[in-house]
C-alpha cells in the first residue's frame, strides 16, 4: 500500500485535464493517458454496461495496443467498440452487482468485492483478463441512467514488474470524481443544448422559456438559463443533491412521472397544470431523443435511443402570467414581475399605485424598467411578447379559445394529462 500524495498544483492541473478530456474527440483519452503515466502498471479504458451486460469498451487511441488486440479479435477498428459479449463472460459483473451497485461518481473497487482466488475463478477473468495479463481494477461511474452506466476504469497489469499504487490511484479518483461527473454533464449539456435549439426552434426563437431536460428517473441532464433559474427558485421545480427533479407538491411529482410513462408509450407531448406560491403554471412535457455526440462513445451507449423528457414552463389560457416565470426569463425583480403581470392583466399604473399605496411615478418607473428588460417599447406590446408562455400552456388545452381556434390546425387532437 503506497498511497501517493498530491499537492495543490498537481490537483489543479489534473482538474484542468478532466474538463479538457470531457470535450476532446476521443473522450477521456488525455485523462487516461495522464493517470497511467502517474501510476505505472495500470491499463486504462472506459466501458458502458446495461446491468451486468457489456455495451462497449473504448481505450485511448494508440494506448496499450498489444493489450487491446488480445481483448477481442472481433472489435470494431474504427471506433474501438466491443460488443456482443457472450453471456458466460458476464459472470464477474453479475456477482459484483449483488455486492456493490454503481452510483454516479462512486468508485468501484474489485479488491473490496473479490479475493484474488475468487477473481481468478470467473470465466471473464480466465478468458479475457488473464490473456491480457491484467488483474484487480478500480472504476469510476461517470454516467448513470436507469440500468445503464459508464465507467472510467484502471486495471493492474500483472505482467508488468512494477509496484502498483492501487490505494493512491483510488485516492486520486476520489478527489477527481466530482469534477469528472460535472465535466461529463457539461459536455452532454453542450450537445443537448444545440439539439434542443434545433428540436424546439419555435419556442426558443421567440423567447427562452424555462426548459429542463431530464431522463426517465428524473435526473436533470440539461437546463437553459431560465430553466436553471426556475429550479434555483425552488417554488415549482426542485432538484435534489443527487440531481433528481421533483415538484413542490409530492402528488404533482407523481403526476409528472405518470407523464413520463405516458410519453414513453405514446411518444406524444402532454401537459400538466400545477400551482406554486406565485400562482398557476402549465408544464409542457415532450419526448426528446438525443443523438449523442459520436466522440462521447460511452455517453452515447448510455443515452442513445432512450427517451429523455423536455419540460417547458408556461401559463394556461387567460390566466395571469406567473410572476416567477417573468423573473426566470427576463431577470425581473419580484416587484417588477408583479407589476408586469398586473399590466398584462389590464391594470393601469395609476390603478396599481392606488392598490399598493405607492406614488404613480414610482410604478411608472417600475413599468419602464420592465419594458427595457423585456425588450419592448410600450405596455401594449407586453402581451404579445409574453404570448409564448401561453403557447406552452396550450399543450394542456389546445382548444382554449384564448390561444388558438380549432381551424388553426396547430393541434390535431386534445392532449390529456394522466389520470390522477
Amino acid at each position: 500500500m503506497m498511497g501517493k500524495t498530491f499537492d495543490a498544483g498537481d490537483l489543479s492541473d489534473l482538474i484542468g485535464v478532466v474538463y479538457e478530456a470531457a470535450l476532446e474527440n476521443n473522450q477521456w483519452q488525455s485523462l487516461i493517458t495522464r493517470v497511467t503515466d502517474m501510476f505505472p502498471g495500470f491499463f486504462g479504458w472506459t466501458s458502458s454496461f446495461h446491468d451486468e451486460y457489456w455495451l462497449g469498451m473504448y481505450t485511448a487511441d494508440g494506448f496499450n495496443d498489444l493489450l487491446l488486440e488480445r481483448w477481442d479479435t472481433e472489435r470494431g477498428d474504427e471506433d474501438q467498440v466491443f460488443t456482443e459479449m457472450p453471456d458466460e463472460l458476464n459472470d464477474m459483473r453479475r456477482v459484483q452487482r449483488t455486492r456493490q451497485m454503481p452510483t454516479l461518481g462512486g468508485i468501484l473497487k474489485s479488491r473490496e468485492v473479490f479475493t484474488d482466488a475468487e477473481l481468478q475463478s470467473f470465466n471473464f477473468y480466465q478468458q479475457k483478463m488473464k490473456p491480457m495479463g491484467i488483474g484487480h481494477w478500480l472504476g469510476l461511474a461517470f454516467a448513470v441512467s436507469g440500468p445503464r452506466y459508464a465507467t472510467i476504469a484502471f486495471a493492474e497489469i500483472d505482467s508488468m514488474p512494477v509496484e502498483k499504487d492501487y490505494e493512491g490511484l483510488h485516492d486520486l479518483l476520489t478527489l477527481l470524481s466530482p469534477h469528472i461527473v460535472r465535466a461529463t454533464r457539461l459536455a452532454r449539456a453542450l450537445h443537448l443544448a444545440k439539439q434542443s435549439a434545433d428540436a424546439f426552434q419555435g419556442f426558443l426563437d421567440v423567447v427562452a422559456v424555462p426548459l429542463v431536460v431530464c431522463d426517465g428517473d428524473g435526473l436533470v441532464q440539461f437546463g437553459n438559463a431560465a430553466g436553471q433559474r426556475l429550479i434555483a427558485r425552488g417554488s415549482a421545480l426542485k432538484q435534489s443533491a443527487r440531481g433528481r427533479i421533483s415538484l413542490a407538491d409530492p402528488h404533482d411529482t407523481d403526476r409528472l412521472f405518470q407523464c413520463f410513462r405516458s410519453i414513453e408509450d405514446s411518444q406524444t407531448p402532454t401537459g400538466l397544470r400545477i400551482e406554486d406560491e406565485m400562482g398557476p403554471l402549465s408544464l409542457c412535457i415532450a419526448p426528446f431523443h438525443p443523438r449523442m455526440s459520436p466522440e462521447a462513445q460511452a455517453d452515447r451507449h448510455i443515452f442513445e435511443n432512450r427517451t429523455l423528457y423536455a419540460i417547458f414552463a408556461g401559463t394556461e389560457g387567460e390566466a395571469r402570467v406567473n410572476p416567477g416565470l417573468l423573473q426566470d426569463v427576463f431577470g425581473l425583480t419580484p416587484r417588477e414581475a408583479q407589476v408586469c403581470s398586473l399590466i398584462v392583466a389590464g391594470k393601469t399604473p395609476a390603478e396599481i399605485a392606488r392598490s399598493d399605496g405607492l406614488a404613480e411615478k414610482t410604478v411608472r418607473n417600475q413599468v419602464q424598467s420592465v419594458l427595457e428588460k423585456v425588450g419592448v417599447n410600450a405596455t401594449g406590446a407586453l402581451s404579445e411578447a409574453l404570448s409564448v408562455f401561453r403557447i406552452v400552456g396550450a399543450i394542456s388545452d389546445p382548444d382554449d379559445p384564448a390561444l388558438f381556434t380549432p381551424e388553426a390546425g396547430l393541434f390535431s387532437h386534445r392532449l390529456r394529462e394522466p389520470n390522477r
